[in-house]
């Protein structure tokens, strides 16, 4: 494995670090959040789902609850931690259609063809590199089901100057770096827009998320295949 590659994986895996897994009620994950709300909505019609990039978050366990009909709904990550949590708090709640799997871009490419009727991807393809992010971005719109929607959240956009602020150093034009480890590219709404729309993707809407007070809002984008 490419040693930056690994350093990344390895700095998210320690970032989520070990958490003792919960029993999750329908209380404890009602929609919100414009992104929850997002999720919710694009759940409910959808009998399969695929979060990739999951992290530790409740998309799933959202759309347990938002879809009575769901009968699979897949969450990858790198992160042994995260999914050691989710796919353990998943079992403790008894969702039998919610599972989760450590994984990556190979993993991926397992999943087949067509498959999944509502995709998720939210803060992982602008902490990624280029190559790889490519490379996921064909794999998600083949996965996607025709006619099945994908949700896709990246962070807000810096310029130069601002990232400054953030104390990160750029690495090029749009990567950037933090502690000598890359960490984000920004770019703007009209690239990530373009990247999916050249492969069949059609936008349905924006929307911006205040994930955290105090930094600007993140950027949500639907699309229907």
């Amino acid at each position: 494995m490419n040693k930056d590659i690994e350093s990344v994986k390895n700095f998210w895996n320690e970032s989520y670090g070990y958490n003792t897994a919960v029993d999750i009620k329908k209380e404890d994950v009602e929609p919100t959040t414009i992104f929850d709300k997002d999720i919710a909505e694009f759940s409910k019609n959808a009998s399969t789902i695929l979060d990739y990039g999951c992290g530790i978050t409740f998309n799933l366990y959202i759309a347990h609850f938002a879809n009575p009909n769901l009968k699979d709904a897949l969450g990858i990550d790198p992160s042994k931690n995260a999914i050691d949590f989710c796919e353990e708090s998943a079992r403790k709640s008894g969702f039998e259609n919610v599972h989760y799997e450590v994984g990556d871009i190979e993993t991926l490419k397992k999943v087949r063809d067509d498959s999944r009727d509502f995709v998720i991807c939210s803060n992982v393809l602008d902490c990624v590199f280029e190559k790889t992010r490519n490379e996921v971005v064909r794999e998600l719109y083949r996965v996607t089901k025709n006619s099945g929607f994908f949700l896709l959240k990246v962070n807000f956009y810096l310029d130069k100057e601002t990232a400054l602020f953030y104390h990160l150093t750029a690495i090029n034009e749009h990567d950037y770096a933090q502690k000598g480890l890359f960490r984000i590219s920004f770019y703007e709404d009209e690239y990530w827009i373009n990247l999916f729309s050249s492969l069949g993707f059609k936008l349905v809407r924006k929307d911006l998320y205040q994930r955290q007070e105090g930094i600007p809002e993140d950027r949500i984008f639907i699309f229907k295949k």
